[in-house]
């Protein structure tokens, strides 16, 4: 998604003590990636005004764990990005997944 970005970043990441965040512009693939990110937040915030959760604890912690995965790709930290992102879907997109159709479960 952001691999013509980040083979552009200079310096490599691993050059640095401090790596910086590579520019995404002009990536069709990171305004797609903006756009859910905004609209997973947008739904958070409904959620929570409505009482429409399960789980406080898991509607908030996907909060951060969706902007620790942004952060870690903007910094190109792709396999950390993807192991969060892991994390956030087994947290909380599965089990909604579960709840509405629990024979999938088996």
């Amino acid at each position: 998604m952001f691999v013509d970005s980040a083979a552009r970043a200079f310096p490599k990441p691993e050059d640095l003590q401090n790596p910086q965040s590579a520019y995404f512009d002009s990536d069709p693939g990171f305004g797609k990636a903006a756009k859910y990110y905004i609209a997973w937040e947008r739904m958070v915030h409904k959620a929570l005004e409505d009482d429409l959760f399960f789980s406080i604890a898991h509607v908030l912690e996907t909060e951060f764990d969706i902007k620790c995965c942004w952060q870690l790709a903007g910094s190109l930290y792709y396999k950390q990005a993807l192991q969060v992102l892991r994390g956030y879907l087994e947290s909380l997109v599965l089990p909604i997944y579960f709840c509405e159709y629990p024979d999938q479960f088996d």
